[in-house]
């Protein structure tokens, strides 16, 4: 399919391992913080340029709109959304006026991004991958991106064999 052309599997950690060289220096250099939170060995479904311009656009909304630590956390999506995760994008700030919620998304609505991109594209690139962007909370803002999470190989059972059961499994 055309849509997903592009599209790999993307270790979520090595990402935004990038994502967080790349803009914690510009949070810092106005005062504030960027923290990530990632399990290793997340794999999303995504294309890297898409899904870093997006995670991109949510954080430079914050830079310019949002006040505090800025937070990008990732965990599985619960049961509604099975076999994803959602990467979450929050700050401390005053969020997203009233009257814009609705709108946040619209094409032509400016957050006064420099790059012009706005939430719009953003959305776009996301569920060009198969994913959602939501806003999940206005205040204090919380936007929130489903990935799809890759599938394990095929050779892998996820059964457990008979003869494993009953065997305590060692916490590594």
């Amino acid at each position: 399919s055309q849509r997903a052309a592009g599209a790999s599997e993307l270790e979520l950690f090595d990402e935004l391992a990038e994502v967080e060289a790349d803009w914690g220096p510009r949070l810092s250099a106005v005062g504030r913080s960027l923290s990530v939170r990632c399990a290793r060995d997340v794999r999303v479904h995504a294309t890297p340029g898409r899904l870093r311009e997006a995670i991109g656009v949510l954080l430079e909304n914050s830079l310019r709109h949002g006040a505090g630590a800025v937070g990008i956390q990732v965990r599985p999506a619960g049961r509604s959304s099975a076999g994803m995760v959602v990467l979450e994008v929050s700050d401390e700030g005053p969020g997203v006026p009233e009257g814009l919620v609705a709108h946040v998304f619209d094409r032509g609505v400016s957050t006064a991004s420099s790059t012009g991109i706005g939430l719009g594209l953003a959305r776009a690139f996301v569920e060009a991958d198969g994913g959602r962007l939501e806003l999940r909370r206005a205040v204090p803002p919380t936007f929130a991106i489903f990935l799809t999470v890759s599938t394990p190989p095929a050779d892998v059972d996820p059964e457990p064999s008979p003869e494993s059961e009953g065997v305590p499994a060692s916490s590594g």
